[in-house]
């Protein structure tokens, strides 16, 4: 039995990778799968990737703001 071993950020970053494909829409991939995620919304928003260390673990999420404040609407994000 292997005894388990989190991924460190030197072998998480040679197996993945995100790039923004339109303003929109991401591609994210890791070990050679492929996942794009769109992002509808009822306002304008902006997107960016971030990556967040918590207690040793480094990882990446994606971040979605609208860039008007809002009373009301919605996010969407359909993957394919």
């Amino acid at each position: 039995m292997r005894a388990f071993r989190p991924a460190t950020h030197s072998d998480a970053s040679q197996r993945q990778s995100s790039k923004q494909i339109a303003n929109d829409t991401w591609s994210f991939e890791h070990n050679s799968r492929r996942l794009t995620a769109r992002i509808e919304a009822s306002a304008a928003i902006e997107t960016e990737l971030e990556t967040i260390n918590e207690e040793g673990l480094v990882f990446q999420r994606l971040a979605i703001r609208l860039k008007e404040p809002s009373q009301s609407g919605f996010v969407r994000i359909v993957y394919q």
